[in-house]
Protein backbone atom coordinates (compact mmCIF):
# COMPACT_ATOMS: atom_id res chain seq x y z
CA UNK A 1 0.00 0.00 0.00
CA UNK A 2 2.98 2.30 0.75
CA UNK A 3 3.41 2.46 -3.01
CA UNK A 4 0.15 4.07 -3.92
CA UNK A 5 -0.25 7.15 -5.24
CA UNK A 6 -3.13 9.81 -4.70
CA UNK A 7 -5.93 9.39 -6.66
CA UNK A 8 -5.35 11.60 -9.93
CA UNK A 9 -1.78 11.99 -9.41
CA UNK A 10 0.53 11.57 -11.95
CA UNK A 11 3.47 9.23 -12.55
CA UNK A 12 7.04 9.74 -10.35
CA UNK A 13 9.24 11.19 -12.54
CA UNK A 14 12.84 9.07 -12.62
CA UNK A 15 14.05 11.51 -10.26
CA UNK A 16 11.42 10.60 -7.42
CA UNK A 17 11.12 7.13 -8.05
CA UNK A 18 14.86 6.76 -7.40
CA UNK A 19 13.93 8.96 -4.05
CA UNK A 20 10.75 6.83 -3.17
CA UNK A 21 13.01 3.60 -3.40
CA UNK A 22 16.12 4.96 -0.97
CA UNK A 23 12.93 5.87 1.36
CA UNK A 24 12.33 2.35 1.45
CA UNK A 25 16.17 1.17 1.69
CA UNK A 26 16.42 3.40 4.65
CA UNK A 27 13.56 3.56 6.27
CA UNK A 28 12.39 7.07 4.51
CA UNK A 29 15.77 8.69 6.26
CA UNK A 30 19.07 9.75 3.77
CA UNK A 31 20.86 10.68 7.40
CA UNK A 32 21.22 13.62 8.82
CA UNK A 33 21.86 17.38 7.29
CA UNK A 34 24.52 19.81 8.90
CA UNK A 35 23.14 23.72 8.11
CA UNK A 36 24.86 26.86 9.22
CA UNK A 37 23.39 29.67 7.64
CA UNK A 38 19.31 30.91 6.29
CA UNK A 39 17.95 26.99 7.66
CA UNK A 40 19.12 27.91 10.75
CA UNK A 41 15.26 29.67 11.13
CA UNK A 42 12.90 27.57 12.18
CA UNK A 43 10.62 29.59 9.54
CA UNK A 44 12.16 28.63 6.76
CA UNK A 45 11.26 24.59 7.82
CA UNK A 46 8.27 25.41 8.31
CA UNK A 47 7.47 27.34 5.12
CA UNK A 48 9.23 24.55 3.20
CA UNK A 49 7.97 21.09 4.22
CA UNK A 50 5.28 22.17 6.15
CA UNK A 51 6.49 21.02 9.66
CA UNK A 52 9.57 21.90 11.84
CA UNK A 53 11.78 18.79 11.87
CA UNK A 54 13.83 17.40 14.90
CA UNK A 55 17.08 20.12 15.40
CA UNK A 56 20.18 19.88 17.64
CA UNK A 57 23.09 22.56 17.80
CA UNK A 58 26.63 20.84 16.51
CA UNK A 59 29.93 22.03 15.73
CA UNK A 60 31.57 21.29 12.40
CA UNK A 61 35.52 21.45 12.52
CA UNK A 62 38.23 22.14 10.13
CA UNK A 63 35.58 24.54 8.27
CA UNK A 64 35.23 28.34 8.24
CA UNK A 65 31.92 29.88 7.14
CA UNK A 66 31.72 33.98 5.38
CA UNK A 67 29.04 35.66 4.01
CA UNK A 68 28.03 36.05 0.44
CA UNK A 69 28.83 39.27 -1.04
CA UNK A 70 25.50 39.17 -2.73
CA UNK A 71 22.28 37.64 -1.21
CA UNK A 72 23.31 38.16 2.31
CA UNK A 73 23.77 33.68 2.49
CA UNK A 74 25.80 31.86 4.53
CA UNK A 75 28.86 29.53 2.38
CA UNK A 76 31.51 27.03 4.34
CA UNK A 77 34.73 26.33 2.82
CA UNK A 78 37.90 23.93 4.29
CA UNK A 79 39.54 25.82 6.79
CA UNK A 80 42.36 24.08 9.42
CA UNK A 81 41.93 25.39 12.86
CA UNK A 82 38.64 26.66 12.22
CA UNK A 83 34.74 25.84 13.37
CA UNK A 84 31.52 26.64 12.44
CA UNK A 85 28.74 26.29 14.50
CA UNK A 86 24.85 25.05 13.43
CA UNK A 87 22.09 22.58 13.71
CA UNK A 88 22.13 19.19 12.86
CA UNK A 89 18.53 18.42 11.66
CA UNK A 90 17.27 14.40 11.66
CA UNK A 91 14.83 12.49 10.09
CA UNK A 92 14.31 14.24 6.45
CA UNK A 93 12.87 12.16 4.05
CA UNK A 94 13.99 12.04 0.82
CA UNK A 95 10.95 14.34 -0.56
CA UNK A 96 12.34 16.39 2.09
CA UNK A 97 15.81 16.18 1.02
CA UNK A 98 14.93 17.16 -2.74
CA UNK A 99 12.72 20.04 -1.56
CA UNK A 100 16.42 20.91 0.42
CA UNK A 101 17.94 21.00 -2.98
CA UNK A 102 15.48 23.48 -4.46
CA UNK A 103 16.64 26.15 -2.05
CA UNK A 104 20.32 25.50 -2.20
CA UNK A 105 22.51 27.66 -4.70
CA UNK A 106 24.03 25.93 -7.01
CA UNK A 107 27.60 27.77 -5.74
CA UNK A 108 26.89 24.96 -3.66
CA UNK A 109 27.89 20.80 -3.60
CA UNK A 110 27.14 18.38 -0.98
CA UNK A 111 29.89 17.09 0.95
CA UNK A 112 29.88 13.95 3.78
CA UNK A 113 31.56 15.17 6.99
CA UNK A 114 31.82 14.66 10.74
CA UNK A 115 30.17 17.18 13.27
CA UNK A 116 30.27 17.32 17.26
CA UNK A 117 26.49 17.70 18.66
CA UNK A 118 26.70 19.74 21.76
CA UNK A 119 24.37 20.16 24.70
CA UNK A 120 23.06 16.92 26.74
CA UNK A 121 25.42 14.64 24.12
CA UNK A 122 27.40 12.44 26.60
CA UNK A 123 31.13 11.98 25.27
CA UNK A 124 32.98 8.37 26.03
CA UNK A 125 35.76 8.74 28.23
CA UNK A 126 39.53 7.41 27.37
CA UNK A 127 41.83 6.68 30.24
CA UNK A 128 45.73 6.45 29.84
CA UNK A 129 49.01 6.29 31.57
CA UNK A 130 47.66 4.47 34.69
CA UNK A 131 49.52 2.21 36.67
CA UNK A 132 46.97 -0.40 36.80
CA UNK A 133 46.83 -0.96 32.69
CA UNK A 134 43.50 -2.69 33.10
CA UNK A 135 41.84 0.52 33.71
CA UNK A 136 43.37 2.22 30.83
CA UNK A 137 40.81 1.95 28.05
CA UNK A 138 37.50 3.12 26.41
CA UNK A 139 34.79 4.06 29.02
CA UNK A 140 30.83 4.42 28.03
CA UNK A 141 28.26 6.48 29.68
CA UNK A 142 26.23 3.69 32.11
CA UNK A 143 23.30 6.16 33.61
CA UNK A 144 23.67 8.32 36.51
CA UNK A 145 24.52 8.00 40.00
CA UNK A 146 25.22 10.37 42.96
CA UNK A 147 23.60 13.02 40.39
CA UNK A 148 26.19 13.02 37.73
CA UNK A 149 27.07 10.33 34.81
CA UNK A 150 29.02 7.32 35.29
CA UNK A 151 31.37 5.46 33.06
CA UNK A 152 32.13 1.48 32.24
CA UNK A 153 34.73 -0.21 30.34
CA UNK A 154 33.84 -0.96 27.13
CA UNK A 155 35.40 -4.43 27.76
CA UNK A 156 35.24 -6.84 31.12
CA UNK A 157 38.68 -7.55 32.97
CA UNK A 158 39.73 -11.49 33.31
CA UNK A 159 37.55 -12.26 36.44
CA UNK A 160 34.53 -11.01 34.08
CA UNK A 161 34.26 -7.48 35.94
CA UNK A 162 33.70 -3.92 34.78
CA UNK A 163 36.22 -1.35 35.77
CA UNK A 164 34.10 1.68 36.25
CA UNK A 165 34.16 5.32 37.13
CA UNK A 166 31.57 7.45 38.90
CA UNK A 167 30.89 9.86 41.35
CA UNK A 168 29.63 9.12 45.59
CA UNK A 169 29.98 10.82 48.56
CA UNK A 170 31.59 13.84 46.78
CA UNK A 171 34.32 11.74 45.18
CA UNK A 172 34.87 10.80 41.86
CA UNK A 173 36.16 6.65 42.30
CA UNK A 174 37.89 4.39 40.04
CA UNK A 175 36.68 1.04 40.81
CA UNK A 176 35.37 -2.13 39.94
CA UNK A 177 31.52 -2.82 39.50
CA UNK A 178 31.09 0.68 41.08
CA UNK A 179 32.33 -0.60 44.27
CA UNK A 180 35.42 0.20 46.29
CA UNK A 181 37.85 2.30 44.72
CA UNK A 182 41.73 2.22 43.64
CA UNK A 183 41.88 5.46 42.27
CA UNK A 184 39.63 9.15 43.96
CA UNK A 185 39.35 13.07 43.62
CA UNK A 186 37.44 15.39 45.42
CA UNK A 187 36.33 16.90 42.09
CA UNK A 188 33.43 18.62 42.35
CA UNK A 189 32.80 18.80 38.28
CA UNK A 190 30.49 16.82 36.25
CA UNK A 191 33.23 14.94 34.81
CA UNK A 192 36.11 13.36 36.43
CA UNK A 193 39.21 15.66 36.10
CA UNK A 194 41.28 15.85 33.57
CA UNK A 195 44.16 16.45 35.47
CA UNK A 196 46.36 13.11 36.80
CA UNK A 197 47.06 15.04 40.24
CA UNK A 198 43.46 15.87 41.02
CA UNK A 199 43.91 11.81 41.55
CA UNK A 200 45.02 9.82 44.97
CA UNK A 201 45.96 6.13 45.18
CA UNK A 202 44.20 3.70 47.80
CA UNK A 203 46.24 1.41 49.48
CA UNK A 204 45.59 -1.20 46.17
CA UNK A 205 46.19 1.39 43.42
CA UNK A 206 49.31 1.98 42.11
CA UNK A 207 51.25 5.03 40.21
CA UNK A 208 51.18 6.99 38.02
CA UNK A 209 47.73 8.43 37.82
CA UNK A 210 45.43 8.19 36.19
CA UNK A 211 44.90 10.76 32.56
CA UNK A 212 41.05 10.90 32.03
CA UNK A 213 40.05 12.35 28.49
CA UNK A 214 36.41 12.82 27.05
CA UNK A 215 36.65 11.19 23.22
CA UNK A 216 34.10 13.79 21.11
CA UNK A 217 30.63 12.03 20.00
CA UNK A 218 30.48 12.55 16.61
CA UNK A 219 27.98 12.35 13.99
CA UNK A 220 28.67 11.19 10.28
CA UNK A 221 26.15 13.98 8.01
CA UNK A 222 25.96 16.06 5.14
CA UNK A 223 26.45 19.77 4.32
CA UNK A 224 26.83 22.28 1.69
CA UNK A 225 30.18 23.66 1.36
CA UNK A 226 30.81 26.61 -1.50
CA UNK A 227 32.10 24.89 -5.00
CA UNK A 228 35.80 25.97 -5.30
CA UNK A 229 34.39 27.95 -8.79
CA UNK A 230 32.72 29.99 -6.77
CA UNK A 231 34.83 31.52 -3.46
CA UNK A 232 35.87 34.54 -5.22
CA UNK A 233 31.81 35.27 -4.27
CA UNK A 234 32.28 35.24 -0.87
CA UNK A 235 33.22 38.49 1.01
CA UNK A 236 35.70 38.93 4.23
CA UNK A 237 33.27 38.29 6.90
CA UNK A 238 31.27 35.87 8.54
CA UNK A 239 26.98 35.81 7.72
CA UNK A 240 25.31 37.70 10.27
CA UNK A 241 22.61 35.77 11.93
CA UNK A 242 20.52 38.63 13.18
CA UNK A 243 20.90 41.24 9.79
CA UNK A 244 19.78 38.00 7.55
CA UNK A 245 16.89 37.45 10.12
CA UNK A 246 16.35 41.41 9.45
CA UNK A 247 17.09 42.32 5.83
CA UNK A 248 16.87 38.87 3.83
CA UNK A 249 14.48 36.11 6.09
CA UNK A 250 11.15 37.14 4.76
CA UNK A 251 12.29 36.97 0.99
CA UNK A 252 13.82 33.30 1.60
CA UNK A 253 11.06 32.24 3.54
CA UNK A 254 8.65 32.74 0.78
CA UNK A 255 10.82 31.00 -1.58
CA UNK A 256 11.12 28.15 0.66
CA UNK A 257 7.31 28.02 0.67
CA UNK A 258 6.92 28.54 -3.45
CA UNK A 259 9.15 25.99 -3.54
CA UNK A 260 7.01 23.50 -1.64
CA UNK A 261 3.80 24.45 -2.96
CA UNK A 262 5.67 24.44 -6.54
CA UNK A 263 6.99 20.63 -5.99
CA UNK A 264 2.93 19.47 -5.07
CA UNK A 265 1.49 21.06 -7.74
CA UNK A 266 3.93 18.82 -10.33
CA UNK A 267 1.82 15.87 -9.10
CA UNK A 268 -1.88 17.28 -9.95
CA UNK A 269 -3.43 16.24 -13.38
CA UNK A 270 -3.17 18.99 -15.54
CA UNK A 271 -7.09 19.34 -15.32
CA UNK A 272 -6.49 20.63 -12.09
CA UNK A 273 -3.57 23.06 -12.62
CA UNK A 274 -5.98 25.07 -15.30
CA UNK A 275 -8.22 25.45 -12.57
CA UNK A 276 -5.64 26.80 -10.14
Amino acid sequence: EDDLLPEGAQPLTAEEEAARLAAKACKGDWGPVFVYGSMLFPTAWSDLLGYLPTMSSATLRGYERRCFIVGGFAGIFESPGHSVVGMIVRGLSPQDRLLLDGVVDDAFVLRETIVEPTGDAESRLIVSQCGLPEFNGRYVPDGTMGGRCCYRHEQRDKKGLYRTIHFESGHWHFCQDYRGFFYKSDWDGQTPPPNQDDWVIDTDGITPLPLVKKEPVTIECSTYIVRESCMDSLGDIDWDFEYFSEHCLDGFAAMCRDTRIAKQDEKLPDDILKEL
